[in-house]
């Protein structure tokens, strides 16, 4: 065989490749490298996608838009894999965390024309280690965010443009490796946290959000109280991966039967039943839980 024709025919396999790779990853949502994690707005009209990286090239954050299913934005921020990402509840604003210890925070606007702008308004190194988990309030600009460090932290975004750090809860046993935060009713301040962990148990968290206009006091930013501990042996025998609040129905305006969804590296799913029984002493922050698992 002539090696002059050889080598043309391998120059030809590899701008195959090369094309497939594009039409991939331009029309299939297919990304180089291991998908880590993927994320829809509320109102179903983008989603990201992100994948393993070890630099800050491939470690960028697809936007799709829903429909055309055309990428419309490579976000840019960190440096290595990012491993969860969030809108707000309103789509404005996408959260990302990632194991170079940062968040970053952008900024998401639709044009009207199918178009979708982004801005980067806020990049902060959070934790001491990897961070694994973030979560929205669904009711405001705060959002919680869970290390390896074994810790979680509560953030405020303030006129969408500055974060401020408003309460860290006690250090837990192990790595953080899941969150989600549900709101309790109608009260914007008011909220659920489920932490997961890696030796596979749950927690739940009371957060009470005090706002701006109201801190005529000098009152903290926020507070918070252990709801519940979940029966280690409801929970999973390995890493909590994905914790998962039901919205609840809109007849249950007190939100007094409320549904969590778990999955596990130990391959098993779970969700569990919690039953809010609010004490009327204080501001709702003292509460009694019920939780049991489906079967």
């Amino acid at each position: 065989m002539d090696p002059g024709s050889k080598s043309i025919e391998v120059e030809h396999v590899r701008e195959w490749k090369t094309q497939i790779q594009k039409d991939c990853s331009e029309s299939l949502l297919w990304m180089m490298g291991g998908e880590t994690c993927l994320w829809s707005s509320d109102r179903r009209q983008s989603n990201g996608r992100s994948c393993e990286a070890q630099s800050a090239t491939v470690a960028e954050v697809w936007l799709w838009q829903v429909g055309s299913w055309k990428a419309v934005g490579r976000l840019q921020s960190h440096s290595l894999t990012v491993t969860q990402m969030e809108f707000s509840h309103d789509d404005k604003l996408l959260l990302t965390v990632s194991r170079d210890r940062q968040f970053s925070i952008f900024a998401i606007k639709g044009t009207g024309t199918e178009e979708i702008s982004h801005e980067l308004i806020a990049r902060k190194e959070a934790h001491k280690r990897i961070l694994w988990a973030c979560s929205w309030n669904p009711h405001g600009y705060e959002f919680a965010t869970g290390s390896r460090d074994k810790t979680v932290k509560i953030w405020g975004v303030e006129n969408q443009s500055s974060v401020n750090l408003l309460l860290m809860l006690p250090p837990f046993k192990t790595s953080v490796t899941a969150l989600s935060w549900i709101g309790l009713g109608n009260n914007r301040s008011n909220g659920l946290l489920a932490v997961g962990m890696e030796n596979g148990l749950i927690e739940l968290w009371n957060l009470f959000i005090n706002r701006i206009n109201d801190r005529s006091t000098k009152a903290p930013p926020a507070t918070a109280a252990l709801f519940a501990r979940l029966d280690p042996l409801m929970c999973h025998v390995s890493a909590v991966n994905r914790l998962a609040w039901r919205i609840p129905e809109k007849s249950d305006k007190e939100c007094s039967n409320l549904q969590l969804a778990s999955c596990g590296a130990d391959h098993c799913v779970r969700v569990f039943d919690v039953k809010t029984l609010p004490d009327k002493m204080g501001r709702g922050m003292k509460q009694r839980a019920s939780v049991r698992k489906r079967q």
